[in-house]
């Protein structure tokens, strides 16, 4: 196994300190307060310190919240000892979680046998022991079993959102989202990013797009934009039932309308007007560099970009422990970063048709130059760590 040691040195002392130094575990802050309410993170691959750094940050704001107000789980991957634990304590001692996880197909639970399923069957024994429901037992669940609390979804694509809403004693929400499952590979092994924003406006429409999921609201959520700390937000939603372009187009226009750099790191990219766009753009003058997941470049579609004025490669990740790891799990790209609008695309939603039409995702278009630096200042160690794509 393979160690990036380079990425996370040099990213800890861009990041932390802004100036050369030597790299030491405990000086890693990888979860940066970017203005009053907004925090981002990104995990370092192989770095016990950084998982610790974005792990007490979510095991934190599990312990915070109030017990009169449901704590509401969106995830696909979820497998995290010690995250697992702390639901499961939080329900133990009062909490209501409301779960929504990803169907196996038309299996009920007990059956299920994928990768993430155990996860989601101790959440529901917890919530089976605590807060028994008149319907039965949650770790017996079908699609036609209905709980007002636990649901898998989509049985067309996948339900690939990760986002957590939390609600502390003073009444005030915090939404986690981002690219990172609540896995341990995720959060140790792979690169991710994720977000936290206290801000009960973008919780509360997150809260909506939940109870949609959950089946309690007959519509989703429509692309808003929302203001923060001064800094616009624009937020938005797939689901099975769009089937149309819905948030690529919202994707492509911010794009075409970048005046100097696109800059990307993307697990999956198939969707050829995006790729089209920024191949012609970047033959135009912009800027255009991009890093793509290694494992994914057999589905990706990078060799549109291949033979334009574009700067593309693969990612450097090596640190794989017993198949899992080495990923490039963004879906990432940062657009005039220095520049007059600095903006920052990120979320759950890979750059594919799927995304857009036959899963459950969410993306985040976050205009700041404050988000647009740290997530370059990331970019940068990432592209210094890639290798190239082989023809």
């Amino acid at each position: 196994m393979k160690k990036l040691i380079t990425l996370t040195a040099a990213f800890c002392v861009l990041i932390c300190f802004g100036c050369s130094g030597s790299y030491h575990e405990e000086e890693i802050r990888n979860v940066n307060q970017i203005s009053e309410h907004i925090c981002m993170g990104v995990t370092v691959p192989g770095s016990i310190k950084a998982a610790e750094n974005i792990r007490s940050k979510i095991i934190s704001l599990i312990h915070e919240q109030d017990h009169d107000v449901p704590l509401d789980v969106c995830v696909y991957g979820l497998d995290d000892e010690q995250i697992i634990s702390a639901l499961e304590n939080a329900v133990a001692v009062g909490v209501h979680i409301r779960f929504i996880g990803n169907a196996d197909g038309s299996k009920r639970l007990s059956d299920s046998r994928g990768y993430y399923y155990s996860g989601y069957r101790r959440i529901a024994a917890a919530l089976d022991k605590h807060f028994p429901s008149e319907h039965g037992l949650r770790t017996e669940w079908s699609r036609y079993k209905v709980f007002d609390d636990y649901r898998l979804i989509n049985y067309s694509g996948i339900m690939h959102n990760k986002f957590m809403i939390f609600t502390d004693s003073e009444g005030r929400r915090t939404l986690m989202t981002g690219s990172m499952n609540l896995t341990q590979s995720c959060i140790e092994l792979n690169n991710n990013d994720v977000v936290f924003i206290t801000d009960n406006r973008i919780a509360a429409k997150y809260l909506r797009q939940f109870e949609y999921m959950l089946g309690f609201r007959s519509q989703p959520e429509c692309f808003e934009r929302c203001s923060v700390d001064g800094i616009n937000i624009d937020i938005g939603f797939s689901h099975p039932s769009s089937k149309s372009d819905y948030i690529m187009s919202r994707i492509l226009t911010t794009v075409q309308g970048c005046k100097d750099s696109a800059e990307f790191m993307i697990f999956t990219m198939t969707n050829k007007t995006l790729l089209q766009m920024l191949r012609d753009r970047s033959d135009a003058g912009l800027c255009v560099r991009g890093v793509f997941d290694s494992a994914q470049l057999y589905c990706s579609a990078e060799e549109i970009l291949l033979d334009s004025s574009a700067e593309c490669r693969r990612d450097g990740n090596e640190y794989i422990i017993d198949s899992h790891g080495g990923k490039l799990h963004h879906k990432c790209m940062i657009l005039d970063a220095g520049g007059e609008d600095p903006t920052v695309i990120t979320g759950s939603f890979n750059w594919t048709a799927n995304a857009d039409k036959q899963n459950n995702e969410n993306v985040l278009i976050i205009h700041s130059d404050e988000a647009a630096e740290f997530y370059k200042s990331y970019f940068d160690n990432v592209w210094d760590n890639s290798k190239a794509i082989k023809r």
